[in-house]
């Protein structure tokens, strides 16, 4: 019995060095979880501004943004988020498609309300090319471009505008969460929140620690119109390609957070359940594609 603990225990011993660098590799990885949860734990929203009479009393309003919706989709998601965006009362909700789903969209955003839509087209559907022609018309001092599905909540506008009192806010990002497609969460869907979760939590950090993020989501993020009319920021941004050569057709949100911090604009997180969006996730197995689409984008 002896010898037998001897030579377990040798193994063991032999084997250590092999072990060390996993060893190291699990202290740093939760090193840094540990440090954004400390970083997390101190962050802190804008809050909006009251007057006495309850009304806003910060520099921008809702009536001053325009909301920019590149879609081809017409179905019930894309009818739900039209209300929730109405609720906010924003100055007017663009919504740009394809030649071929124009009028099929116009019928359903004049169904809804036809004095605050206005549908715009482009020959063949493309994200940027969408973005880039509907921030073409905007007229107000505030642009959002969201996802046709995001949902926000009542008072989302609100909260997204505080930040810009500040002349150096170039871009806002918000809270998210997973909605389940059906009534109860699938386990791909468990993974989502989870993900989203984390993004939230580091992001969160990071504003605390510098005011800065990764990334902000294309889901909806709020912008100065200025910047995305620069004619500069309009050639960039539809003529990005992968390697010199292969046009880029999605990334937009990454392209726009780097134009950001290139031209010395600020951008912030406002993460609080006034301000948060809830979007929907592949709920099978599918979700991988989804993952590895983001991840790809990342990389590029």
């Amino acid at each position: 019995m002896v010898g037998t603990d001897f030579l377990i225990s040798d193994s063991v011993r032999m084997k250590v060095p092999y072990l060390i660098p996993f060893g190291i590799l699990g202290v740093w990885r939760w090193g840094l979880y540990a440090i954004r949860i400390g970083f997390w734990a101190f962050y802190r929203p804008v809050y909006p501004k009251k007057f006495k009479d309850g009304s806003s009393a910060n520099k921008y309003k809702n009536s001053d943004v325009t909301i920019v919706i590149p879609t081809i989709d017409n179905g019930e998601e894309f009818i739900q988020a039209a209300h929730h965006w109405m609720q906010n009362k924003p100055f007017e909700i663009i919504v740009v498609t394809s030649d071929e789903m124009k009028q099929e969209i116009k019928n359903t955003t004049d169904s809804i309300d036809p004095t605050l839509f206005r549908v715009l087209s482009v020959e063949q559907p493309d994200k940027r090319l969408q973005m880039a022609e509907g921030a073409k018309h905007v007229k107000t001092d505030i642009l959002a471009f969201s996802d046709d599905d995001a949902i926000w909540t009542e008072n989302f506008l609100e909260w997204m505008l505080a930040p810009f009192d500040d002349d150096q806010m170039g871009g806002v990002g918000s809270r998210q969460e997973m909605m389940p497609v059906n009534s109860h969460p699938t386990f791909w869907e468990v993974i989502a929140d989870f993900r989203l979760t984390m993004r939230m939590i580091e992001a969160s950090s990071s504003t605390f620690v510098d005011g800065g993020m990764a990334c902000l989501s294309g889901r909806t993020a709020i912008y100065r119109t200025e910047i995305v009319q620069d004619p500069n920021f309009q050639h960039a941004f539809v003529n990005e390609t992968w390697l010199g050569k292969y046009p880029l057709h999605s990334g937009d949100d990454k392209f726009l957070t780097r134009w950001i911090v290139k031209h010395g604009w600020k951008m912030r997180l406002q993460n609080h359940k006034e301000c948060s969006l809830s979007t929907t996730f592949k709920d099978n197995r599918l979700f991988i594609k989804q993952v590895l689409h983001w991840t790809r984008n990342t990389w590029r």
